[in-house]
């Protein structure tokens, strides 16, 4: 495994070299995977997507260290090697966070190359169903039309109730005033032929964002073919709880109404007490738009979906369910011309990680 830089990255060589050994060590420890430490190379700006993607087709396996700042060598890395882990300096401040960088690093390396670390049993009683979170992604050009890119994560809860990962991928939808009404057509496209393919019933349609009206209209039609539970995820709700703390992985809500409930991290802690302002948690809301009830089978679904958050093999808090978390992911990547077609082989691992 090859490290390639950007020269403006401001990290010493010394902490670069001991990510590398870092990294390498929890990818053969954790994961199994039979590699070795390479070289360190620093690369023009200008060809760092190059040099990256050279490095990755001699050694397979390449971390790309870009500036915090500089999107644009981000997206054009990006681009040509989707499937690239870059960090920035933020994570080798110290010998500490590079402990912590190393074994996120070595888990989305594992997620982009051999697929998910492990799996989650729900303890909802819901199978064979399919969990699909969608975003959207409009990327401005000149002030003018915008094309949208519709972007799903697939999740799967077999007949003995373990949870999935199966596709993660990004659909052209149109320019922004189509968007709304083909998010799901496109989706729901490719979403028809996985439910065969898995024989899933139902299928829980989790959409970051509000739902708007024309996409709304769109799912009530594909409802018809398939039994579809349309969700709206509200990420940034406004509520301010004041918290004693819950026992790990105990899942915590408050029912607005029958479709509406406030979700809370499974394993939220309160702040230092002592001080003017309480311990605080962050709820996602989560309303069911079909009518249906947001019974507590569901809850429960949604709320385990949250340990399939990959990204944070600490155990770091993770208040979204994972098919929204990647969405949103692929939906940011999307915005700087990443694109993944469901019939690609990278598809069916977890790139955003």
């Amino acid at each position: 495994m090859d490290v390639v830089y950007h020269p403006d990255l401001p990290v010493d060589r010394d902490l670069l070299r001991g990510l590398l050994k870092a990294t390498v060590e929890r990818l053969r420890e954790y994961f199994g995977h039979d590699v070795k430490g390479g070289s360190i190379v620093e690369a023009d700006p200008n060809e760092l997507a190059r040099a990256a993607r050279s490095r990755a087709r001699s050694s397979g396996i390449v971390l790309v260290g870009i500036p915090s700042w500089d999107d644009g060598a981000y997206a054009s890395v990006k681009r040509v090697l989707p499937d690239s882990q870059c960090f920035t300096e933020r994570v080798l401040e110290n010998e500490s966070t590079l402990r912590y960088a190393a074994t996120a690093l070595a888990t989305g390396i594992h997620c982009k190359l051999a697929g998910q670390p492990f799996a989650v049993k729900t303890r909802s009683s819901v199978r064979n169903a399919i969990i699909a979170g969608v975003d959207v992604s409009r990327a401005a050009e000149g002030g003018g039309t915008v094309e949208g890119r519709g972007c799903c994560s697939c999740f799967a809860v077999d007949e003995e109730g373990t949870i999935r990962h199966h596709l993660t991928f990004t659909t052209t939808i149109g320019e922004r005033g189509e968007t709304s009404a083909k998010t799901a057509e496109a989706v729901l496209q490719d979403l028809e032929a996985l439910t065969e393919d898995v024989d899933a019933d139902p299928v829980i349609y989790l959409r970051d964002g509000r739902i708007p009206d024309p996409e709304l209209e769109a799912l009530q039609d594909a409802s018809e073919d398939l039994n579809l539970i349309p969700i709206e995820v509200i990420k940034s709700h406004p509520t301010v709880h004041t918290s004693t703390g819950k026992p790990w992985l105990e899942m915590t809500y408050f029912r607005v109404n029958r479709r509406t409930v406030l979700l809370y991290p499974r394993h939220e802690y309160p702040r230092a007490t002592g001080g003017a302002k309480p311990g605080t948690r962050r709820p996602i809301l989560l309303q069911r738009k079909d009518g249906g009830e947001l019974d507590k089978d569901l809850i429960q679904l949604i709320s385990d979906l949250t340990a399939s958050n990959w990204a944070t093999p600490a155990g770091a808090t993770s208040r979204l369910p994972a098919p929204v978390l990647y969405a949103d992911r692929a939906a940011r990547l999307a915005r700087y011309g990443v694109t993944v077609s469901p019939r690609e082989e990278l598809a069916r691992r977890p790139w955003p990680v």
